[in-house]
């Protein structure tokens, strides 16, 4: 039987979660992906991993920074042909795995890295989702965002404070 090397499979996974406990540790968004990135590199067990990344796509983390791939593949010192940003949607994630699997599957790429980050716990006395979602109204227009860009809410909603994850 001959192997399809465009079969899609998941060699790393990596998953970080911030406690309030950790004193002295208030990580950013991109500081958490980084983080879990290098749990999946490590859990692939291939230690260069980051080097056959041809495909980067960062779920929306709501961050800090302007360009927030850039910033990940600086913090991690890698240089994928393709970096991508998504627009907000809780079913952002599961879009993006299967459309890496695609990729994959069409030949178009051999290695997608996917990756995001909430630090929303960590920002909870000063986060402000009127604020938050008003700055983003302009990442919807950016070419570089990928998914559905509609806001999740209606004017009415915003108005009335009826938008964003109830806490």
């Amino acid at each position: 039987m001959k192997e399809d090397s465009t079969h899609p499979i998941i060699v790393g996974v990596g998953q970080v979660t911030h406690r309030e406990k950790i004193l002295g540790d208030d990580p950013s968004p991109s500081e958490l992906a980084k983080r879990a990135i290098q749990a999946c590199v490590t859990d692939s067990g291939c230690t260069d991993l980051l080097r056959h990344v041809d495909s980067l796509s960062v779920v929306n983390m709501f961050c800090e920074t302007e360009n927030p791939t850039r910033t990940l593949c600086d913090l991690l010192g890698f240089n994928p042909g393709i970096r991508e940003y998504t627009s907000i949607g809780g079913n952002t994630p599961q879009w993006l795995v299967n459309r890496a699997a695609d990729h994959i599957a069409g030949g178009k790429i051999d290695v997608a890295l996917l990756a995001g980050a909430e630090a929303l716990y960590s920002e909870d006395r000063t986060f402000d989702w009127r604020r938050t979602y008003k700055a983003l109204e302009g990442m919807t227009r950016k070419k570089e965002i990928i998914g559905t860009t509609r806001r999740g809410f209606s004017d009415h909603e915003f108005k009335n404070g009826a938008f964003g994850a109830t806490r």
